[in-house]
């Protein structure tokens, strides 16, 4: 075991430049697309308090209309919340599967995790090429790359993405 723990930190302490570099881009990539897709001002003819009043709508009013919001966006989609419908429990199950997830976060869209992922990638590959050269064990490949190619998914979906929507807000305030 400390064999495997000595060789997993000589191979991060090898990596630690890409390592760093990797989790930097991870972060500019959060804040880019959290700025990206911050919430936009409202903005109205009516004037600054019709502004502040469409942003911050009465709470029983959200509440009740949120209930009928996501009932009509299934029934949009064909998915029936009626006890009386003729349509299996599968069927049912299969549609709303495929309502959610067709209804992906935005922040990790199939083009944003390749993205993400593509540094990771090469990474890895030349991780574990070190690791065979020098006869690492898998469990030291393992304790290596567990934080190296972890982190930068963190960064971007607890630090980057939530800064840069904080950012755009902040930036439309003023």
């Amino acid at each position: 075991v400390s064999m495997s723990f000595a060789l997993s930190k000589r191979l991060l302490e090898e990596f630690r430049p890409y390592v760093a570099s990797y989790n930097l881009t991870a972060v500019c990539l959060g804040l880019v697309f959290g700025a990206m897709d911050g919430p936009r001002p409202v903005q109205t003819a009516l004037g600054d308090k019709a502004s502040k009043a469409l942003a911050a709508p009465d709470s029983d009013a959200s509440a009740a209309s949120e209930g009928s919001a996501a009932a009509t966006a299934l029934a949009s989609e064909g998915i029936s919340l009626d006890a009386n419908s003729t349509e299996s429990p599968w069927d049912k199950a299969k549609k709303s599967a495929q309502h959610i997830s067709d209804s992906q976060p935005q922040e990790l869209t199939f083009v944003r995790q390749f993205l993400l992922t593509l540094p990771g990638i090469d990474l890895a590959l030349r991780l574990g090429k070190r690791a065979r050269a020098i006869g690492a064990p898998p469990t030291a490949l393992l304790g290596a790359a567990t934080p190296a190619l972890g982190m930068p998914l963190v960064l971007y979906l607890i630090g980057g993405y939530p800064s840069g929507v904080a950012l755009r807000g902040l930036y439309d305030s003023m």
